[in-house]
């Protein structure tokens, strides 16, 4: 089933749940328990303090590596097929394959 996924569907279901799992944890550990781990209050585009865009983008772009690094693994894990480049991800993530 999610192996029929285009790359730019897979990047923005990584990359949501990265983002859902920091802000969780954030409300929980920043403002429920008042641990201060993080504050990304005095970032441009932030909510509530605990996620911002910046770092938003840097998750869907580390997305793109944890797909790569998991088809890496299943190659030598499972002798599945070999994947191809880091960089041609990034190219299928661009035109949308």
């Amino acid at each position: 089933r999610y192996y029929n996924l285009k790359m730019w569907q897979q990047v923005l279901m990584g990359g949501s749940l990265i983002t859902a799992a920091e802000l969780l944890s954030g409300v929980f550990f920043n403002l429920y328990l008042r641990l201060s781990i993080w504050d990304y209050s005095y970032d441009k585009f932030n909510f509530l303090g605990q996620i911002c865009l910046e770092n938003c983008i840097y998750w869907y772009l580390l997305s793109v590596v944890i797909i790569w690094l998991d088809d890496v693994l299943s190659y030598y894990h499972y002798g599945e097929e070999k994947p191809a480049s880091l960089l041609n991800y990034f190219k299928r993530l661009v035109t949308l394959q």
